[in-house]
């Protein structure tokens, strides 16, 4: 079953217990009832159990990161220095948050209320990264999609005996870019959703910060959180 493979996964796992933690946070709200506060207790642990699974991940983001040259094997002249970008934050990511876990069990000492923060911020900075990576990967697509469209028109002109294989190329690579075309769509809707709790989350008077209640903050992450699970889905 697809379910018992994305169990079974590290990611898969990390997606699950991040959608459970939205839902608990949802749940708990503002209240002060003991099943809300119960849900927010829950809520706490779950987003602190992906913090220390986080510890290991240091070095596979290393690994993936030499794979792509730090971002500097795209050829896009627009997407490199984003690709350069996502590279840089993503491990800068890791260990600001280790410090500041540290720091928290008092294995080092310091307080670790800027390193969170610090965090965050990264983590609202790669977000509107992502998005600005999908917007320009969209307007490729389309380029892309209107050639193909093109061609398939000039097709129709020729031979059909003759071009039954090139047209039936064109038609699976304009399938395969309508696929593309849908899971960038829903990955600016996750990077955004994510964002807009990124930012509520950061110290008041940026934006909206502090200015969404938790159950809102909940919504927002439960949606994310279903899109990522759908966009990572094992195919057959």
């Amino acid at each position: 079953m697809d379910l018992v493979k994305v169990f079974e996964s590290y990611r898969g796992k990390d997606r699950i217990i991040r959608l459970s933690t939205y839902v608990l946070m949802f749940l708990g709200g503002r209240g002060n009832t003991p099943w809300q506060t119960k849900c927010r207790k829950i809520s706490a642990e779950l987003g602190g159990c992906r913090v220390v699974l986080r510890l290991f991940d240091d070095f596979s983001m290393l690994m993936l990161n030499l794979s792509k040259g730090f971002g500097l094997k795209e050829t896009n002249p627009f997407l490199r220095p984003l690709e350069v970008a996502s590279a840089l934050l993503g491990q800068l990511y890791y260990p600001v948050e280790h410090m500041a876990w540290l720091r928290d069990k008092q294995v080092l000492p310091g307080n670790s209320g800027l390193l969170w923060l610090t965090g965050l911020f990264i983590w609202a900075v790669t977000l509107v990264n992502e998005i600005a990576k999908c917007v320009i990967k969209l307007r490729v697509n389309s380029m892309k999609t209107y050639q193909l469209q093109k061609q398939k028109h000039l097709e129709k002109s020729e031979d059909r005996e003759l071009n039954t294989e090139q047209s039936q190329r064109i038609e699976d690579n304009i399938r395969k870019l309508a696929l593309e075309r849908q899971d960038l769509l829903l990955a600016i809707v996750q990077s955004s959703a994510d964002f807009i709790n990124a930012v509520s989350w950061l110290p008041k008077g940026f934006l909206w910060a502090q200015k969404i209640s938790p159950s809102v903050n909940g919504i927002i992450g439960c949606v994310a959180s279903v899109i990522m699970l759908l966009r990572n889905w094992p195919t057959k």
